[in-house]
């Protein structure tokens, strides 16, 4: 099987995965509808998904376009007992900004009982928000949307203060910089989820066999700061009950619409718990603490002597410090190697972030320090890759790197196809670790490693054998 392969060329060029075995394996690149969702959710309770590089390049400019060339509204808005400046835009959908809401459509599978035709975008500054649950005005959105009929206020969660004003099934953030994020103070998720260019946060406001009352550990707030403003947009969608999202034929009734219209400003409506909010399916919370200060800190790192040194760079570009960590130390020793550099006091929340925007998520602390940091390269050699198929090649490039190195040795090559394919003899092996070893320096760096698919089995469907770790 293996010699057939080398047979029909004397050069396996990475590139060409894009139009032959990658497009079977993985379907066409972008093709939105295929998004495997549950590849996504990065907390069960409550789920919250975190999208990148699902809107296009083409989109993108034009909103950075209209913040540039075009006209925006100035708002300072009071909210929760905080202030809030906001630069906004509002933006009719076209043949290139209904791209966001075709996106939104497809990843819930929802059939939209009618169209989404205005955006608000903003830039805010301000401090962070008091933790809070979305609600939208029913008033506001019938001053733009005509089919709201379909909603069953016996299964929407109503504010006690305004029972216009009801929880979204959804709730949704596009971010257009890499400034700010959110955090959601209840989950077992305690990172933020930091704000990227592109990136879409999306969140579920029900449990549905609670219904009407809405999902207490959603509450969430926006970080913001004071010098640098946060591009971004906040969505919702209403709905009887949460869409299934997992690309069925069987769509959902839902009203997707933007937050906000032009002589409000940009957000959701939103009002800080009070205590018997916390009640929850027979359950009681306790008020959550006032929140410590958020820290979002990016990590520059450069090799050196077959160690990474790590600078570690604030917000507003100011280097705090430099340590140093081994490329077998993973992610958990760095982070407490910064957090006592940092701050040892315990007075803040430190979120960690590559300079590309990619956040360093507790949930992985036992990922090498060398995996981390070559991360973003990898990535964008596999830009033109659908995103599922680019994580999961990741993943198995990090699995079986078993010594860190960044470079897959011939045994290391062996234990991965031995375990996804036991047929395979260790002379066929070999012959495929000296085609895919293209600069002949006997092992295969990231670039050459995309080129093993040309050879493999589907990873998505192998059987592997056992064996002991």
């Amino acid at each position: 099987q293996a010699q057939a392969c080398f047979q029909c060329k004397s050069h396996i060029d990475p590139t060409s995965l894009v139009n032959s075995k990658m497009a079977k394996l993985f379907e066409a690149p972008l093709a939105k509808s295929k998004v495997d969702v549950s590849k996504h959710l990065v907390c069960s309770e409550p789920k919250i998904w975190v999208f990148d590089n699902l809107l296009s390049e083409r989109f993108l400019n034009q909103i950075d376009h209209i913040f540039e060339c075009g006209e925006t509204n100035f708002f300072d808005q009071p909210e929760g007992g905080k202030r809030r400046r906001s630069r906004c835009a509002q933006i009719e959908t076209d043949e290139v900004t209904v791209e966001l809401v075709d996106v939104i459509r497809m990843l819930a599978g929802i059939r939209q009982v009618e169209e989404c035709r205005t955006f608000m975008i903003a830039d805010v500054w301000g401090q962070d928000q008091d933790p809070h649950i979305d609600h939208i005005s029913l008033t506001d959105l019938a001053n733009r949307y005509d089919e709201l009929n379909f909603l069953d206020l016996c299964k929407q969660s109503r504010s006690q203060y305004n029972p216009s004003k009801i929880v979204p099934t959804f709730s949704i953030v596009v971010y257009f910089n890499d400034v700010g994020g959110i955090r959601f103070p209840l989950s077992p998720m305690q990172e933020m989820i930091p704000g990227r260019r592109g990136r879409i946060v999306m969140f579920q406001n029900f449990r549905d066999s609670q219904r009407p009352v809405s999902n207490q550990l959603c509450q969430h707030y926006g970080v913001y700061f004071e010098d640098q403003p946060r591009r971004l947009m906040t969505m919702g969608i209403l709905a009887n009950k949460t869409p299934s999202m997992d690309n069925s034929d069987s769509l959902t009734e839902g009203l997707i619409y933007c937050a906000g219209v032009r002589d409000e400003g940009i957000r959701h409506d939103w009002q800080e718990a009070s205590t018997h909010d916390f009640s929850y399916g027979g359950s009681e919370f306790s008020r959550p603490p006032k929140p410590k200060t958020d820290k979002a800190l990016t990590l520059m790192a450069v090799p050196e002597d077959g160690e990474w040194n790590v600078t570690v760079i604030s917000m507003a570009g100011e280097e705090i410090c430099s340590v140093r960590a081994e490329r077998s130390h993973n992610i958990a020793f760095l982070r407490n190697q910064i957090k006592d550099a940092v701050d040892p006091n315990d007075d803040f929340n430190l979120h960690l972030a590559l300079p590309g925007g990619s956040m360093v998520v507790n949930s992985k602390e036992d990922t090498s320090v060398q995996h981390l940091f070559m991360q973003d390269e990898a990535m964008a050699l596999a830009l033109a890759l659908e995103p599922d198929a680019r994580t999961l090649i990741w993943q198995m490039f990090m699995k079986w790197d078993k010594d860190c190195s960044g470079e897959m040795s011939l045994a290391e090559l062996e234990a991965m196809l031995n375990h996804m394919d036991p047929s395979l003899s260790s002379d066929e092996i070999s012959r495929i670790f000296a085609e895919l070893d293209v600069n002949k320096d006997n092992k295969l760096q990231w670039s050459e490693f995309l080129a093993v698919l040309e050879i493999i089995p589907d990873p998505s469907v192998a059987k592997p054998k056992e064996v002991e770790t």
